[in-house]
């Protein structure tokens, strides 16, 4: 029996029985009038002669005092500590620390929902029941109840119907869940079931390129939209909403478009084919939307005279059938109908020449017989002289 500041001290050790009583086996009085160690310790040892497991107590102030369990060993006067804990409440354990059996730490009684499991290195948030979420929610006290902006939830949901869609879950609040990983190995942004590698529910956006092994694509209604191939020969093809192919450019292969109209340097094509500026070719083949004019050839063509020409140019100051300045400024020129139309009046021209040549020839016959009436003539008056 210790006297401690005029109470006394009693310390028993033992063991346990089956019926819960205490059997001690060694008991120690100790009073540090009647000498204690130099340590201010008592000191238990089960086995005094090899100095088996011991148990000490330090007591003193905060920082000096002491409670060790040491090893089943003391060598050299000197302690291997199994267990410490100082008066500063630090403390340390040498060996595992097992709670339950096999060693683990847990809460949540046989659910365990939250565990550190002992045969691998494990760090456990088990759920209760099929999609249930075992979370770790990142907050801070200047967040408010009420609104909680600002929280960010770390979520897993397991699916005992479907265990494909069990999900590693990232949310914020109050954006919700803003990334997801499936357990089969999808990963969705803004999607809460993806159902590809990587499937983004809004706009993607990346200061560098996508890279795509096979090839890249942009669906509606369960059919592409827009598709680039990124095998040996590449193309981009693009449909409408009947699935019709509206574009193809082939690095291998025929290319077009079949969508309306193209501009290029402009945004606003009037025509298949609009464009603003310069075109530079070796040729250009027009289909002709209007008749040849082989028929001003044909007998039955009527020319119109000449002097009727004369008469529309006067008044009208350009050609017939061909449009005037200000037309072709406002409406442009219509190559492929301007060219016939032009041909048509080579055609004409040529008709008034070949007609011209007809009465030039017949008025040198003409010519030529009257000279030589008057060479005639001019020898009989020779002649009567």
């Amino acid at each position: 029996m210790r006297k401690v500041l005029g109470a006394l001290f009693c310390l028993a050790v033992g063991t346990w029985t089956n019926a819960q009583t205490l059997n001690a086996t060694s008991v120690i009085f100790a009073d540090p009038s009647l000498g204690v160690n130099s340590d201010n310790t008592v000191l238990y040892r089960s086995d005094i002669t090899n100095d088996f497991t011991r148990l000490r107590l330090q007591l003193g102030d905060e920082e000096s005092a002491l409670f060790e369990v040491g090893y089943p060993y003391y060598s050299n006067g000197q302690w291997t500590n199994l267990f410490t804990l100082d008066g500063s409440g630090n403390g340390f354990f040498k060996g595992n620390v097992g709670l339950g059996a096999p060693a683990s730490i847990w809460f949540g009684g046989s659910t365990r929902v939250f565990e550190i499991a002992y045969n691998r290195p494990v760090f456990k948030l088990n759920s209760t029941a099929s999609n249930d979420l075992s979370t770790i929610v990142f907050t801070n006290v200047a967040i408010s109840s009420t609104t909680r902006h600002g929280e960010f939830h770390i979520n897993h949901q397991y699916d005992a119907a479907n265990a494909a869609n069990s999900a590693l879950r990232f949310g914020t609040y109050p954006a919700g869940e803003v990334f997801t990983v499936l357990s089969n190995g999808n990963i969705g942004m803004g999607l809460v079931a993806p159902l590809h590698k990587l499937d983004v529910g809004g706009t993607l956006r990346t200061s560098d390129y996508i890279l795509g092994n096979q090839y890249i694509s942009v669906t509606k209604g369960g059919s592409y939209r827009v598709s680039m191939n990124g095998q040996a020969h590449g193309y981009i093809t693009g449909r409408n909403d009947s699935n019709q192919e509206k574009f193809l450019i082939n690095t291998n292969g025929n290319s077009f478009f079949n969508g309306g109209s193209v501009g290029i340097g402009t945004m606003s094509p009037d025509q298949a084919l609009t464009v603003k500026g310069k075109v530079h070719a070796e040729e250009v083949i027009i289909d002709l939307s209007v008749p040849a004019p082989d028929y001003v050839f044909e007998g039955n063509y009527s020319l119109t005279p000449l002097d009727t020409v004369q008469a529309y140019i006067a008044q009208h100051k350009h050609l017939p059938e061909l449009p005037s300045a200000k037309e072709m400024e406002k409406d442009g020129v219509k190559v492929g109908e301007m060219e016939m139309i032009l041909l048509k009046k080579i055609e004409e021209l040529t008709l008034y020449i070949i007609e011209s040549n007809k009465q030039i020839k017949a008025l040198q016959d003409e010519n030529a017989a009257q000279k030589s009436d008057i060479k005639k003539m001019s020898a009989r008056i020779e002649s009567l002289k």
